[in-house]
C-alpha cells in the first residue's frame, strides 16, 4: 500500500521515548494527511537529508493518553529540531496500535519494531 508524505512541525511531548532510551519527534499535523493508527516504517526529510525511523500513530493506550499522537524515531540522529518542519513518508506498516501491560512491555516492543525497520531499510 502507498501512503501519501505529510508534514508536520517538530512540538514539545511528553518525553516518554525518549526516557525509553527512543526519542522522538512529536509532530503537529492535520489529522486529514496521516495514515490510520499503527507503527510504521517511514523515511523522514529533514533540512535536505534523508532519514529513516519508526512512526506510531494513535492515542498512545499504554499510557493512557486518549489523544492523537504522531511521534516518529529518527534512526542514527541526534539533536534538537524543535520547531522546524520535517516531512514523512510511510514506507511499510509493522503493526497496529496495541495496549502493553507495561513500559518494560512496550520498550521491548519498540526494540523489536527498531530492529524490523533496520532489516527492511538494508533491503531499500
Amino acid at each position: 500500500m502507498a501512503w501519501q508524505s505529510f508534514s508536520g512541525k517538530v512540538i514539545h511531548g511528553l518525553a516518554l521515548g525518549k526516557q525509553l532510551g527512543f526519542p522522538t519527534a512529536n509532530l503537529s499535523v492535520s489529522a486529514d494527511s496521516i495514515p490510520d493508527n499503527g507503527v510504521y516504517i517511514v523515511q523522514v526529510n529533514f533540512n535536505n537529508c534523508r532519514y529513516f525511523g519508526i512512526m506510531n500513530v494513535g492515542q498512545r493506550p499504554s499510557i493512557h493518553l486518549n489523544k492523537l499522537s504522531i511521534e516518529v524515531h529518527i534512526l542514527d540522529f541526534s539533536g534538537d529540531i524543535y520547531n522546524n518542519v520535517i516531512s514523512v513518508t510511510p514506507l511499510l506498516l509493522l503493526r497496529k496500535e496495541i495496549k502493553f501491560d507495561s513500559l518494560d512491555d512496550l520498550k521491548k516492543q519498540i526494540e523489536a519494531d527498531k530492529v524490523a525497520a533496520i532489516e527492511f531499510i538494508k533491503h531499500l
